[in-house]
Parts: structure tokens; sequence; C-alpha cells
């Protein structure tokens, strides 16, 4: 990991990158087991450096839920091409718990945590909610990074079988 945000701090040095703002364009969320949830809503747009974010998932399995996994992964894009600049897997209960395990995680869910209902540790037993504004000027504001489009992805599993995946796109932005 380290190494990654080194090889990045140095490219974008030769290169004369900024550490940019990332303006969010659109919201991809689907459902991979119906049976145990669904989205209500799924949006995002952006006005004004600000980023409302809308996501709302019912929930169907009425248990507690304390067995969570999310897959982040973020990549740059082109035309033909995906370079990935960062794929981890977590165990999100224990992240939850100690959110120093993961750097970039922290970095990359820390402004969505904080306008959600799921910012506390296991068990889960509720809908989703993650709704509010989410300022483009603080997010990744330590990251340098070319200018260009973006993939943020992320997958959900609970229970070891993956339940849910979201991607945003955004473009970065002087």
């Amino acid at each position: 990991m380290f190494r990654l945000i080194l090889l990045l701090v140095i490219h974008c040095s030769t290169l004369g990158c900024l550490a940019r703002i990332f303006i969010f364009t659109k919201a991809e969320c689907r459902t991979l087991d119906p049976e145990f949830c669904n989205f209500e809503s799924c949006e995002i747009f952006s006005t004004n450096n600000k980023t409302n974010l809308d996501i709302y998932v019912k929930m169907h399995y009425k248990n507690p839920i304390n067995q969570v996994s999310v897959a982040l992964a973020a990549y740059k894009t082109t035309r033909n091409n995906r370079v990935s600049i960062f794929n981890e897997t977590i165990d999100f209960c224990l992240f939850m718990r100690q959110s120093f395990a993961s750097k970039f995680s922290a970095i990359a869910t820390g402004p969505i945590l904080k306008i959600s209902n799921i910012n506390h540790t296991c068990p889960y037993q509720h809908d989703i909610i993650i709704k509010g504004i989410i300022n483009n000027f603080n997010f990744f504001s330590g990251m340098p990074a070319p200018k260009g489009n973006y993939v943020l992805y992320m997958r959900v599993s609970a229970f070891k079988k993956w339940k849910a995946e979201v991607q945003f796109y955004a473009r970065s932005a002087v």
C-alpha cells in the first residue's frame, strides 16, 4: 500500500499532478441477492463543488448481520483501458472497531460514514441510508492524481456471500 502511494506521488511529481477535486458524475447500484436486500434509491449528483448522495437499501433479512466484508477498488479509466489504483477487501465489522486497520479504506469511506446510518459497529439490523452532501474539496484532498476519469467500486458481502455492489464514477478537476 505504501509503495502504491509512493509510486503515485513520484509519478505525479514527474508529470506535475496536483491534489485534485473529484466531481462525482454517476452512481450505479446493483443487488446481487434480491432476497437479502434491494436498492430503493441510488442517486448522486454534483453542484457547486458539493456532491449530493442518496442511497437507500431496503433490507429483507431481519436477523442481526455480524459478518460483513467490503471489497473496495479504485480505477483510472480511459476509452479502452481501466488501470487499477487500489484494490482491497476488508472485514467491515473489524474496520468499524479499528478504522486505522486500512488507511485508504478510512479515506474512501470516511465522508460516506458521516452521512449514513452505518457509522457504528456490527451487528446491523436495519435498512441502510446514505443521504447527504459531501464537500468535493475534502474528499481525497491529500491524494495527488492525474487529471482524468475514475471509478470507485464497492462490493458488499454478508455471511461470505456477495449481496450488492455500487460503482461511483468521478472525474478529477484542478
